[in-house]
């Protein structure tokens, strides 16, 4: 299949120790995607591109009966309901749109435009909680080696 997980048999242990390992290099979102389905996660997917915007991983803005409305980007919602996400192309964002992930994976906070911001837990009100199975997938190219992995466990 590709990846293959070091001394885990199911997703709880994966919680503790999740070593992943890339085999073939053109399967690799095929593969995250069996993965995901195999142990039953529901997953979030965002490509990046030279640019994408910080506003544009924070919400969709959409246009609804001359109304314009704006949800939370596939990001957010991995965070708040505890699914897998996987940033795919994170060197061709901009380094102030990747310094979002640094955030987020090394203290589990983000702040939102909008005022809200996203903590491990809720300090005040309209904080966004991580989610425990929350977790985030970075892919990227380095050049001149294969597809650098990055995966985070907000436990």
């Amino acid at each position: 299949m590709g990846v293959i997980f070091s001394g885990c048999r199911q997703e709880q242990d994966c919680r503790q120790v999740l070593q992943v390992m890339i085999e073939d290099q053109p399967q690799i979102l095929t593969n995250f995607n069996r993965l995901c389905q195999l142990l039953g996660r529901p997953r979030e997917y965002i490509q990046l591109h030279r640019d994408t915007t910080v506003n544009q991983l924070m919400f969709t803005t959409s246009l609804e009966g001359g109304i314009i409305n704006h949800t939370d980007s596939p990001l957010l919602r991995a965070i708040k309901y505890g699914r897998v996400i996987i940033i795919d192309e994170a060197d061709k964002a901009p380094e102030h749109v990747v310094a979002i992930f640094r955030s987020l994976a090394g203290q589990g906070e983000m702040s939102l435009s909008d005022g809200r911001r996203v903590r491990p837990v809720q300090e005040r009100q309209g904080d966004i909680v991580v989610h425990p199975n929350f977790r985030l997938i970075l892919l990227a190219n380095r050049p001149g080696y294969r597809k650098l992995i990055y995966v985070t466990l907000m436990d």
